[in-house]
This record gives C-alpha cells, sequence and structure tokens, in this order.
C-alpha cells in the first residue's frame, strides 16, 4: 500500500547493543520501513560516544546507499545555562564539536534540551531568581552558537518537562523549529491535541514513544491505542511540517511491536 504521508518514521541508534554505525546497518538490513535515524548522543566523565570523522563517513556512506535520513540528540549534559562559567564554557565547546562533527550527516534538525536542571520542572516550586540567571546565562550561550547553523529553524527545541514554560521564551526570541515529544505530554498527562496546535507549524521533528502501566515510558508503541496513533499520524500530522517522526524507543523487540502498532498505511 502507498505511503499516505509527506514524513519518514525514524527510530533511535541503540536499537542494538552496538555503536552508531552498526546501529544504521542493522536497521537497514532488518527494517525497511525506517527512514531515519536519531544520533543519540552522550559525553560524561564516564561515557562518550560522539562519533570520529571516520564514523561520520561510514553513517553517511550507509545512509546515502538506503535512503536514510538523520537528526542528531544533542548531549543531555549540555547545561548552556549553568551557573559555573567553567562547566557553562564545556557545554559550549560540546554543543560546537557535536555540530561540526555531525553536519556532514545534514541533519534534518539538532534536537536540544534546552532547560534541563531538575530544579526547574515545576514552576510552583521553581525559585524565579535562580531561573532567570539560568535563562539569561542560555541566551547568552545560544546567541554565541546561532551563527553555526545555515537556518535558526535548524535547532529543534524539545518539551521535556511536564510544563512547557520556559522555552517558548527561547523559540520566540531565537526563531527555532520545535521537537514534540509526544511521549513526554502523554508521560505527564499533558493535552496532546492543544500542544499540536500551538507548536506544530514550527515542529520538523516528533518523538513518539509508549508508556507502560507501570509508567515506563520510551516503551513500545504497542502500549498506545490504535485510534490515537491513527488519529495522530493520518490526519493531525499530515500535511504538517513535520519531517520525520522517531520512535523513540531502545531495543529490536520495542522496535517490532512498534512497527507493527503503526498504522498499515505509513509501515
Amino acid at each position: 500500500m502507498g505511503r499516505k504521508t509527506s514524513f519518514r518514521i525514524g527510530t533511535t541508534s541503540y536499537i542494538i547493543d552496538a555503536g552508531l554505525s552498526q546501529n544504521l546497518s542493522y536497521l537497514t538490513r532488518n527494517f525497511k520501513a525506517v527512514k531515519e535515524m536519531q544520533l543519540v548522543l552522550f559525553e560524561t566523565n564516564e561515557f562518550s560516544n560522539i562519533p570520529s570523522k571516520r564514523e561520520v563517513t561510514r553513517l553517511k556512506t550507509i545512509a546515502e546507499s538506503h535512503d536514510i535520513s538523520f537528526t542528531v540528540h544533542m548531549p543531555c549534559s549540555i547545561e548552556l545555562g549553568a551557573p559555573d562559567p567553567v562547566e557553562r564554557a564545556g557545554s559550549i565547546e560540546l554543543f560546537k564539536r557535536v555540530f561540526d562533527i555531525t553536519y556532514p550527516l545534514s541533519p534534518i534538525c539538532w534536537t536540544l534540551h534546552i532547560i534541563s536542571p531538575l530544579e526547574f520542572m515545576y514552576p510552583e516550586k521553581t525559585d524565579k531568581k535562580s531561573l532567570r540567571g539560568y535563562i539569561e546565562r542560555a541566551k547568552e550561550s545560544l546567541t554565541r552558537l546561532l551563527p553555526l547553523f545555515d537556518s535558526s529553524r535548524d535547532i529543534a527545541i524539545e518539551n521535556v518537562y511536564p510544563h512547557f514554560y520556559i522555552e517558548p521564551e527561547f523559540i520566540d526570541e531565537f526563531d527555532t523549529s520545535v521537537c514534540i515529544d509526544v511521549g513526554h505530554l502523554l508521560y505527564y498527562s499533558q493535552d496532546v491535541n492543544s500542544h499540536m496546535e500551538k507548536w506544530l507549524p514550527r515542529c520538523r521533528n516528533v518523538h513518539l514513544h509508549g508508556i507502560e502501566e507501570g509508567g515506563k515510558d520510551h516503551s513500545s508503541l504497542a502500549y498506545l491505542s490504535e485510534a490515537f496513533l491513527r488519529r495522530l499520524l493520518l490526519e493531525t500530522l499530515k500535511n504538517s511540517t513535520v519531517q520525520t517522526v522517531t520512535l523513540e524507543i531502545f531495543g529490536k523487540e520495542d522496535l517490532k511491536s512498534s512497527l507493527n502498532a503503526l498504522p498499515s498505511e505509513i509501515r
């Protein structure tokens, strides 16, 4: 059956316990419906999977042979508004390094958690002075990074916390895109329709994952209703600016069941 949507179906670079290019090769061999891979990148004192130039070349070669696109998830350790100037400078350099190394892949977008400290998770528990300081420092950092991009819309700010109350200040001021994480909206019992109505015109990339009964997210789409998936994928996102829907899950069995849960029109 012919595809009824303009967006691609993608998934993460952590479907098997292996490197980035090994995951991409595995996807091209076993999941023909997958046409985008999100590079989920990390950099901590204990672990880093930032690719080398050689691995980026391998990724590009495989992708070109199989019509695969990329999105890049910036490391969650990036703290553009960190109070410590050393930590903040390190975050800026890490951001630049990830951008430079992945730019040859022509990603659909670079996804960013612009506000990540847990202390800012809930507005009613947030110290307003501390938050304002973080925001202003993050803005200063982002101002320095913006010239890297061909367009400010290449940056996609993701909704992470249950209250999307800080990010719009960055989105409007810097004219960025958004990454709508539907799984996060469901996890925090937020209204998906109202969020979509407001932010879909700026959205390039949607993250989608199921929520298990015990509350575990980033699970198979099999935990979502068929009616919800059909409405989201075949009605809400149809003819939108969304270029890819990333099944943000981590494991081959969850990927298999997630693809099976998709409406037959887009498998």
